[in-house]
């Protein structure tokens, strides 16, 4: 299980809606094997991964591995979130610029008196 939080960037928007698509469904992962064992099950040859370390998590196209998935998942509340730092962002932007017109007015009014 792999947990992804995306950049805002072009390239990670367009993957995310490739995903939803399903033109990219699956995952690849990349790791160097550092302790393993072999026994027989049945008539297969069975390893078992006891330590690995991974160095790379992607989503593909064509995996090495095809029991893999891959989905967008709670992308509707990050964007929620997103905007909802956008709107913050405004409003103190709004704020500062009332702010300033505040003590502008006050400064006239100094002078008037």
């Amino acid at each position: 299980k792999v947990k992804i939080n995306p950049p805002d960037t072009q390239w990670a928007r367009d993957l995310q809606i490739s995903i939803e698509r399903g033109d990219i469904n699956q995952m690849s992962f990349g790791f160097t094997v550092e302790e393993d064992s072999w026994r027989s099950e049945s008539e297969y040859d069975v390893r078992e991964l006891k330590r690995v370390k991974l160095f790379d998590v992607s989503p593909v196209t064509y995996p090495a591995y095809s029991a893999t998935d891959v989905g967008v998942r709670g992308m509707e509340s990050y964007n929620e979130y997103r905007n909802s730092l956008d709107a913050e962002k405004s409003e103190q932007i709004a704020k500062v610029a009332r702010d300033k017109q505040q003590i502008k007015n006050a400064k006239t009014k100094i002078q008037i008196i």
